[in-house]
This record gives structure tokens, sequence and C-alpha cells, in this order.
């Protein structure tokens, strides 16, 4: 038997063998080819009956296939992955698969393969960035459409076209909805300029509306009235209905803003009709709202709510939780100006329900910090909140409970962390600037609820935050960019020098010029080019995206112990339309003071600032100016109670020297003489770690005297002299007069010196001009000075005209030549605050370069110089116009400057004591012979 059987065995063994092998080639036969798999994929998609839920098994099942015959997932198996999140999307927005389909595409097709499909890679990344856009995570949807926009302008495809002029439109939205209108106005620039190289009048309209409305809201109206006559002729060429509706919305606020109402309604109710016509619900809502807001600003408190019930009407057949939101939180503002508190408190509640924010329905509960910074519209939950914290001061003030007191106080800190979140998503200046106006009047409903709870903490705190933002991010940048290695700083300031280049270029031409238009295109594009390259920096190394992004206020306490190490008094100023806070901070104590607008009136600042800059009215009005002097001093200083000494102001939006306020009503005695006054932008910039470096020299001093023809001012023939003078207080100078006075001698040998002054003139204004500094051979512009790197000066002294002063921006000061120096890291500025009268300034520098030499703190050798001078000169000299200009901003430590160099002193000495010594030597020999 077991005989028989293994032959059996054997046949059977072959037989499997030979099925297997017969099975596994058909097996093998069913797999097909790259080619193969791509005509399938083309297939499914090119399919006109099959719908988006049919194409998306067809595709999972070719996508199995592939896998299970152990292909090369190369730019074939890319593009299948496309579609299947293509199609995701279209059949179940379903965001998680969309996104992990569409970036495992995106990282085949670059992943340098032969065979890898740019042209797939740029429409994932296009259709990453709307996922992302469609999910509110606005910085991602931004990173994506930018690295779609890369690949597109290289592609000369119809659908790269398509994709440039769309992610185009993504990116106006986004920036819309994160405020940054500056941005906003960029991108719709740039589309503009693509619209006008395919010749596509209708996207360039589209694109034109958006940058038209942009500059309504930024207030500024007639640059848009301009445009929406472009705007008007070209829609009807066109025959574009949904370009004029976007104009009316435009015309609509615009009206609203020059305060034509009927014109305004009319427009509203134009635009409402055409978008219920057309079926556009979601417009209508929005229109509704914005109408009834206009309402509400004028305090027509029922149609506000008419309008606002209609929106709702729309809203909820849309069922748009945001627009929802957004009518709840105005509901909830209609309510609060009419003092119904309970109404209001609810609609918060709603407004914050509505955007899932749980608060327990408590109107004294917050939601969480990471909740609230999840909401994409940035502008919506910043206004509930800030409504928010309003809203509790109202009812604390109608129920003196101090728990809504309490609550106003940490609502406001919560939003203070939003408003901070919004400035950092923000890449323009203007629009950062346009947002510190509008957050304006939520610090001092805060500053009035610390006022209220008694709290120098948290005022400190919010004065702080409301203060030269903008200029302490730049030293923050400074701070991080030294965690860089030396090649990328380099790379950096190449990238400025590019866009201040093209800033400059832009201001010389006539604005209505379409050389203008030109000029603006490369001066964005030489913006984003830098933009990319910085968020490149923040990815590469992680500790300067740490640096960059701190926004650490200092502790109250650390402030006392900084004032009372150097026997200092600090004074911050919050000025509002209706009222000025005090907080004086010493050692020791702290004071807090509230002055009405029937106390205080700011114009009486800017009055003063005016009259101490004039001799003629200090001459033919000094009754006046003692008057008002003493006033001032009664309302900002005197109540505090300061001990006479050392005084650091911290004041806002109005910048006067109180060194020319009088304790007298006669005019005779002034502050000078009893205190030591110096000025800052803000706590941070005062006690943060200084970022220049050491120097090798101490002192530059720079006087052009003439200058060249076409700059046209007058030579100041005897500031070599004087500067001369100045510099021999120093050991290693250098002097840079005459022809060395030029604006590249200067940026070349700036950073090396401890102490850097310049004679000459300079140029400001409260426009929108930037401030420039007079050089021999041309001018040293407000933006240039930003090309100042690694400086080691210790102190600057602007020997010019209105070298503080400039274009005044709410909440961040003057925007002047002393602060650009500060802006690169400069601790401490000697500045102008009116045309300077010749004599007197140079007088006046010498002697504070001797006490400075002498090693004086910064603020008493400006004291002592002043003194000097008036006591030096005739009884018109007492004019504070002849004296008071020149202030110190920052901080007023001693200079340190190198040992004086006594080498050669000693080494003579030396060599006459040794031959003293020999002749006595061979004297003594001789008499002992």
């Amino acid at each position: 038997m077991r005989y028989l059987l293994k032959p059996i065995h054997l046949r059977t063994s072959v037989s499997i063998l030979v099925f297997g092998l017969v099975l596994c080639r058909f097996s093998v036969a069913q797999c097909h080819t790259n080619k193969e798999f791509s005509a399938k994929i083309a297939g499914i998609k090119g399919d006109s009956i099959l719908t988006a839920k049919e194409k998306l098994p067809a595709l999972y099942k070719v996508k199995s296939q592939f896998e299970k015959c152990n292909l090369v997932k190369d730019s074939v198996f890319a593009r299948l992955l496309f579609f299947i999140s293509y199609y995701e999307y279209a059949a179940n927005r379903n965001y998680n698969q969309c996104l992990d389909y569409a970036l495992a595409s995106i990282k085949i097709n670059t992943s340098g393969r032969k065979d890898c499909s740019e042209f797939y890679a740029m429409k994932s990344y296009y259709n990453v960035a709307v996922f992302y856009q469609r999910l509110s995570l606005n910085d991602n949807c931004l990173a994506y459409c930018d690295s779609a926009l890369q690949i597109a302008v290289h592609t000369p495809h119809p659908d790269a076209e398509a994709i440039i002029r769309d992610a185009r439109l993504l990116r106006t939205n986004i920036y819309f909805i994160k405020g940054d209108f500056q941005k906003y106005i960029e991108e719709s620039m740039e589309g503009m300029k693509f619209a006008l190289q395919k010749k596509d009048s209708i996207n360039y309209l589209n694109f034109l509306n958006q940058k038209t409305f942009s500059l309504v809201l930024q207030n500024k109206l007639a640059e848009a009235l301009t445009d929406l006559t472009a705007i008007d002729n070209l829609a009807k060429r066109l025959n574009a209905p949904d370009q004029v509706a976007f104009a009316l919305k435009t015309k609509a606020v615009l009206y609203a803003s020059k305060k034509d109402y009927s014109k305004a309604y009319s427009l509203y109710r134009q635009r409402i009709q055409s978008g219920i016509a057309a079926n556009d619900y979601t417009g209508v809502v929005t229109d509704y709202i914005d109408w009834g807001n206009l309402y509400l600003n004028l305090q027509l408190y029922k149609d506000a709510q008419n309008c606002f019930s209609k929106a709702s009407a729309y809203a909820k057949k849309n069922k748009d939780a945001v627009q929802l939101s957004t009518i709840e939180a105005s509901i909830e503002d209609c309510s609060f100006k009419q003092e119904k508190y309970d109404e209001a408190a609810s609609h918060c509640i709603k407004a914050l329900a509505y955007l899932k924010l749980y608060t327990g329905g408590n109107i004294l509960s917050n939601p969480t910090t990471a909740a609230l910074s999840m909401v994409s519209d940035k502008d919506l939950i910043m206004t509930i909140m800030r409504n928010k914290a309003e809203l509790l001061l109202g009812i604390f003030t109608n129920t003196k409970d101090v728990k809504y007191l309490a609550a106003s106080i940490q609502t406001a800190l919560v939003t203070d962390s939003l408003i901070n979140n919004m400035r950092k998503g923000q890449s323009g200046e203007q629009s950062k600037l346009f947002w510190r106006d509008k957050t304006r009047s939520f610090y001092a409903r805060a500053m009035e609820a610390c006022f209220l709870a008694g709290d120098a903490v948290h005022a400190f705190f919010f004065m702080e935050k409301s203060r030269a933002v903008l200029l302490n991010d730049k030293l923050t940048e400074l701070g991080a960019a030294s965690h860089l290695p030396a090649m990328e700083s380099v790379k950096e300031q190449s990238f400025q020098i590019n866009i201040i280049a093209e800033q400059q270029k832009l201001s010389a031409l006539d604005d209505s010029s379409k050389q203008y238009f030109e000029q603006q295109i490369k001066m964005i594009q030489a913006k984003n080019e830098f933009e990319r390259y910085v968020k490149s920096l923040e990815q590469k190394y992680p500790v300067y995206y740490q640096y960059k992004y701190a926004d650490e206020v200092p502790s109250l306490p650390a402030l006392q112990r900084y004032v009372g190490i150097n026997k200092q008094s600090f004074v911050h100023y919050f000025i509002t339309d209706t009222a000025a806070y005090l907080l004086s901070i010493t050692a020791n104590d702290t004071k807090l003071i509230k002055l009405s607008k029937n106390d205080f009136n700011a114009q009486e600042l800017v009055r003063f600032l005016q009259i101490c800059s004039s001799k003629d009215s200090l001459n033919n009005h000094y009754d006046y100016f003692a008057s008002l002097s003493f006033k001032l001093y009664k309302k900002l200083l005197s109540p505090l109670q300061l001990a006479k000494g050392r005084v650091i102001i911290c004041q806002d939006n109005y910048l006067i020297p109180f060194e020319a306020l009088c304790s007298d009503n006669a005019g005779k005695r002034f502050l000078l003489y009893d205190y030591s006054f110096s000025y800052v932008y803000s706590a941070r910039s005062l006690i943060n770690k200084s970022l220049t470096s050491n120097a090798s020299r101490d002192f530059l001093g720079v006087a052009p005297v003439s200058f060249s023809p076409y700059l046209n001012v007058p030579d100041l023939q005897e500031s070599a002299d004087y500067l001369k003078s100045a510099a021999d207080l120093y050991s290693r100078t250098k002097l840079l007069t005459n022809s060395e006075g030029s604006k590249n001698n200067f940026l070349r040998n700036f950073p090396g010196y401890a102490v850097v002054n310049i004679f000459s003139h300079a140029s400001a204004d409260s426009n929108n001009a930037e401030p420039y500094l007079y050089m021999g051979d041309s001018t040293l512009h407000l933006s240039e000075i930003s090309l100042i790197t690694k400086p080691a000066a210790q102190l600057v002294v602007l020997s010019a005209c209105q070298t503080n002063s400039g274009k005044n921006a709410f909440g961040e000061g003057v925007y002047s030549l002393a602060r650009g120096f500060a802006a690169v890291g400069i601790p401490s500025v000697a500045a102008t605050l009116w045309n300077s009268e010749e004599l007197s300034i140079y007088s006046i520098t010498e002697s504070f370069h001797k006490n400075i030499s002498s090693g004086m703190n910064k603020d008493e050798a400006l004291r002592q110089a002043k003194i000097s001078f008036i006591q030096s000169n005739s009884n018109v000299n007492l004019l504070p116009y002849y004296w008071a200009n020149m202030i110190i901003v920052g901080n007023t430590e001693p200079v340190k400057l190198s040992a004086k160099n006594y080498f050669w002193w000693w080494a003579a000495g030396s060599i006459v004591v040794m031959i003293l010594l020999y002749v006595l030597f061979i004297d003594k020999k001789k008499i002992a012979v």
C-alpha cells in the first residue's frame, strides 16, 4: 500500500503546482500597466453620466487594484488620489479624507521623481487651500494658495491661469476675514494685473471692486471715489450685474462714512432688492446687518432692530451659524445702548452659542482662549468679546455688584489675547495700524474698569498693551534675528533693501499715472517675496519663531524695581476724547487718577506745543503761555505728588516737553529746575535688554555743512566747528564733514560707535509723507534707517529740526526719525520737537556731550546743559522755544565709553623718569669717586 500511494502523491503535487502556476499567470494577466490605469482613471473622470457619488467607488476600486498589483506609486497613482480627494469633497464634504488624499498626491508629485507631475501638484495645492478655507484654517489656506501660485505662474496652461485667478480671489477673501485690509488691497491689485495681462475685463472689474471696498473700509474715500467711477463705466460696458451689485455695497458704506445717510439707505435698499431677485440670501443677510448697524450708530434703535429681524429670518433659512451669531451680536449692542442689560446679556450668550462657544448660559463666564482662537472670523469674535466686556462694565455701573466689574476686567484680558493673535496674523503695517485705531475704544473701557476697581496692576497691563505695540514687535523681531545664522541676516537685509528701493521709486511717481500702478505691483511683489522668506525662516529656525512672537509685558513689580534702582519715577498717560488716566509708579507706590473731559481737554496739549515752538507767540502772548503751562502742570503732574528728581514720561499720542511746564502762574518757575525728564514709547522698550552690540569707538559726528543744490536747503556753516568741539570731549572719534557727510558714508560708519551726533536738516509733517534726514548728497528716509544692522550706539543725537515729529498713529506714537532709530535697537535718542534755532541747539548739544563724556545719566546731562544755556545767555533765551526743543527718548543710563587712551603720556613719563634716575645714578658714582 505504501508503494502504491507514493506515485499518487507525486501526481497530485505536480497537478497542484501546474494549477498554481496557471493561476499565478492568470492573476498577473489581470494587473494593468500604469498606462492602462491612467486610461481607466480618465474614463471614470470623463464619464458624463456618472454622478460624483457614483464615480467615487469606481475610483476606490481602481486604487485597490493598483495597490494589489504592487506598482510603483508614481504620478498616475498621484492623479488617482487627486480625483478621489476631489470627489470626496464634491460628494461627501469629507474633509479629513479630502486632505489626506490631496496631501498624499502632493507628496508623490513633489518627491523629485522623473515622472512627477508639477501640473497636478499645482491643482492639489489649490484644492488643499480650498479645503482649509472651508475648515476656517486661514493661515493654512494662504500657505497652500501660495504654493499653487508659485507653480501656476510658470505653467503655460489654461487651468494654471484659472488657478492664478481663483487663488488670488481666495486670498483676498481670507485677508478680508483676517482684517488685514492692506494685504486685501495688495492681493486685489495682483489680480488686476493678471486680468489685464489676460485681457480678462470681468475679473479685472471684480478685483477692482475688491480693492475699492477695502479702501472704503479704511476710510480712504477720495481714492475709493475715483475707483468707483471707473467701476461704473466698466460695469455698464460689460453688462455685469454682479459687479454692479458689489459696487452698490461699496457705495453704501462710502456714503455712510460721508454722512450722506439718505443716499446710503437708498443704496442698501437697491442691494437687497437685487439680492432677493438673484436668490443671494447670504448677501441679503449681510446687507441687512450692515444697514441695521448704520441705524444703530445713528441711535435709530427701532429701525436697527427691524433690519436685524429681517436679517435673522433670511439667516435661519440659510442655517448660517456665523451670520446668526453676527445678528445676535448686533442685537446685543442695540439692547446695550438702550440700557436693556438683561436682553443684551441674553443675546451675547446666544451669539457665542451659535459659534459653539460654551459659557453655561452665564454672562460672567468666558469660553477658553483655545476655543476662541478656533473661530475664523476674527472681527466677529473680537466684537462679541469686546461688547461683552463693555456690557459687564455697564451692569456693574447699574448694579454696583463688584462681580461684574471683576468679570469685565477678566473678559477684557481674554479679548486682549484675541487682539494679540489677530495682530500676529497680519503682515501689513497699515492693517495693524487700522486695527490699533479700531481697538482704541476697547482699551479705554478696560482702563475705566481698572480705575473703578482701583486696580493699578491691570491698568498698567492695558496701558502697555495699547502702547507702541508695533514698535515692540519690531524690537522683538530684532531679538529673534540674533538667533539666525549670519548668511540669513544678510539675505534678509537684501530683501529689505529691495522693498525700500521699490517704495522710493513709487513715491517719485504721480499716483494717477499708469506707471504708478505698475510700480505698486513691483513693490507688492517685493514685499510678498520678503514675507515668503520670513515664513521660511520661521519654519527652519524654531528658536527664531519662538522669540519673534514673544509678547510679554513686564510686570508692575519689575518696573518698580527698575525705577527704584535708578531713583526715578514713571508716569503712564492714557488720553481719550472723554477722559484721561494718569498712573504714577515709584519704587514703593502707585497712584491711578482719572480726569474727566470737564477737567482736562487734550487740545490744550496741542496748543501748548504750538506756542512753545513759536518765539513770536511766546514773546507776544507770554501771559497766556504761563497760564496754560501752569494749568497743565496742575492737571497732569501735580496730583501725582512726585518727589523732585528724575521722571520718565510715557505720553499717549501727544508729546510735549514737560520741562517747559511751570509750577507758578507767572511762568517763572519751569519744571526744568526741579525735574530731569525723559520720555519712552513704553515700559517694555525701556527695561528690555538692549540689542546693541559692543562699540569699537566712542564718537561719530556727521555734519555735511553744505548740501547738493537739488536738495534746496541752506548751508550750516558753523556745524562742523561745533561738531569738532563735541568730538574733542571723547577719544576714538571720527568726523564726517563736508563732502564726507554722505548717506553711504553715514550708513557704513554708523554701526561701530557708542555715540552718534548728526548736525543737519530734517523734514517731517503730520501727513503720510515719510520723514527724512538730509545728508550732503541725498536724503536718508525713515524706512532706510531699518537697513542699519547690529548698531553699537547707546545714544544718537539728532541736532536737526523736527527729528521727533511726524505722522501720529493712535497708540503707537509719532512715526519720527527718532522712532526709526529706536526701531533698530538704539536704546536712547536725543531729538527735537520743532524747527531748531541753530546757535542754541549747537550750544546745548556741546554742553550735553560734555556732561555725557563725564559719565552723567543722559536725562541729567541734558537738563544741566539746558540750565547752563539759560544761565549763560540773555533773558530772551529764557523762552522755552530756545531750550525745550530737544528731549531724551529711551533709557537714561550713562554711556559706556572706552577708557581714555593715555599710552603715549605714560610712555613719555616713563622715559623722563628713567633719564632722571640715570642722571642721578651717574652723579652719585662721580661723588663716590
